[in-house]
């Protein structure tokens, strides 16, 4: 389909390692390590392809970059928020979008502001960003947030997205509580 070999053989088409989707059974910490080799691949391509050939190619960075969003993959947030100051808007949005489902956090298309978040939450866990996300303005970070917690411990813990801001607040702080109690716990 006009894709150039050096491009084919190294930007394989996501789809094919996301289990849902494909018929290949990988750990998940095999596909992450692919798609992020994939996007690696993306952000510096090889000289001698014209940029042009590239151009077909966005569609895979961007299936690459939703695809890290899904895993969560906190090792691709450097190079996520590389891609945000793509050219193409397409490309930068995907990543935007990857590092909000990956971060709880909506910065949009904005490689300096990811760079300043991610330069204070580098230090923290995964699961203390879902915490902040619980006090967001942003009703539907909120409610993905208790969401992926309520999955993890069974419990909402009297939180709801919907609910008072102070009561929000309260059982904001119950799960900040719960989270501090487990240290080595980590989504």
């Amino acid at each position: 389909r006009g894709v150039p070999p050096a491009i084919s053989t190294t930007i394989p088409d996501p789809k094919r390692y996301i289990p849902e989707t494909g018929t290949k059974r990988l750990r998940l910490d095999q596909i992450r390590v692919r798609l992020r080799f994939n996007l690696r691949a993306m952000e510096d391509p090889a000289p001698a392809i014209p940029l042009e050939k590239l151009v077909a190619h966005r569609a895979w960075v961007r299936r690459v970059a939703r695809a890290l969003g899904m895993l969560h993959d906190r090792e691709a947030i450097e190079g996520l928020i590389g891609l945000t100051a793509s050219e193409d808007q397409l490309c930068s949005q995907s990543a935007a979008e990857a590092l909000r489902e990956i971060s709880r956090a909506n910065l949009g298309p904005n490689p300096r502001q990811w760079a300043a978040w991610y330069a204070m939450a580098r230090s923290r866990r995964r699961v203390e960003w879902l915490c902040d996300a619980l006090d967001s303005e942003d009703f539907e970070l909120r409610l993905a947030a208790v969401e992926e917690l309520a999955r993890a411990f069974g419990d909402n813990l009297g939180y709801f997205a919907d609910g008072p801001e102070a009561e929000r607040g309260v059982a904001a702080d119950r799960w900040r509580s719960e989270i501090n109690a487990r240290p080595d716990f980590e989504l």
